[in-house]
Order: structure tokens, then C-alpha cells, then sequence
């Protein structure tokens, strides 16, 4: 998980700013939404610390227990990382309805994540959403003319939704 700091005023407004700390040390500022002061970072904090404790439960296998923990952290605050994160669990526990919309929604904004979105087809063709993931795969093989880095993920997604002979159109 992303380590975070908070800070006040970043935004122009007063309200503190969470500020995303890569694994390059590249800083990315990220609207906390809940106001300044001690409730805030609170907040913040148990959520950090659900999404933590959630990434460990479903590392260990213990799926419900993660979708409970990470369910909690997204709704004291809401984060990408944590978004995904649930819809894994919830596809350790075979709910791949809600890992399919969770994927959907997140993934929108996050167009060159090829392992999630292998995830996301998982999901689909799970539920039997076969020409769905196909268009999928066909819109990341696109990308991937001007991204090498999303072969290994395309090539990944060509054996689940079997298309690995079929062109991009």
C-alpha cells in the first residue's frame, strides 16, 4: 500500500490534502473530503489501517474477513488502491457481480492497469460475460502498441478469454 501524509492548505481552500508518496518518492496531492483537524486524520488513519489490515486478510486467504475490513476503509475513505483491492476479495469469495462492477468503475480511470484488467476479465467471464471481456481485451491490446509494458498482461488476458489467434480489429 501507498504510504500517505496529510497536510493543510495544499488545495487553496484550508482543507487538508493527503499526499501520495510512490515508490519513485513522486508526490501526488489527494483531496482528503473530510474537512481539517483531528476527526479528519482519525478517520484517515482507520482507514489506512482497515485497508492494511484488509490487504493482509486477503493475503492470508480469509476473503470475508477482507471484504469486511476493506469495505469499512472505502467508506470512511474512498481510494482507488482500496477500491480494487475489495473487488479482489470479493472475487476470492466468488462474488465476481460485484468485483465486475467494482473493476468497471475504478479501471475507467486507470486505462493502462493491464493486471487489474485481467482481474476484471476473470470477473466477467465468470459470470458469463464472454463478449464483454473480449472487447476488453481488444481495447488493451490497442494500448499495448504503444505500451510494451501491458504484453505480458494482454497475453494473460488472450488465454482466459481465449483469443489468442483472434486480431484486434
Amino acid at each position: 500500500f501507498a504510504q500517505f501524509e496529510t497536510r493543510r492548505g495544499d488545495a487553496g481552500d484550508g482543507r487538508a490534502q493527503k499526499r501520495r508518496v510512490g515508490r519513485t518518492g513522486h508526490r501526488r496531492a489527494v483531496p482528503c473530503g473530510h474537512g481539517v483537524g483531528v476527526a479528519c486524520r482519525d478517520q484517515c488513519g482507520r482507514a489506512r489501517a482497515l485497508a492494511g489490515l484488509g490487504f493482509a486478510q486477503y493475503q492470508a486467504g480469509r476473503f470475508r474477513e477482507a471484504v469486511s475490513s476493506l469495505s469499512e476503509s472505502d467508506r470512511l475513505s474512498p481510494t482507488s488502491l482500496t477500491r480494487l483491492n475489495l473487488a479482489r476479495a470479493y472475487q476470492g469469495i466468488n462474488d465476481h457481480r460485484r468485483a465486475a462492477t467494482i473493476f468497471e468503475q475504478v479501471l475507467e480511470s486507470r486505462p493502462l492497469d493491464g493486471a487489474n484488467h485481467v482481474n476484471w476479465v476473470r470477473s466477467l467471464m465468470a459470470l458469463g460475460q464472454r463478449i464483454r471481456a473480449q472487447q476488453i481485451y481488444v481495447a488493451l491490446k490497442k494500448r499495448s502498441e504503444s505500451r510494451p509494458t501491458l504484453s505480458k498482461s494482454v497475453a494473460a488476458m488472450a488465454v482466459i478469454v481465449d483469443m489468442a489467434a483472434t486480431p484486434a480489429k
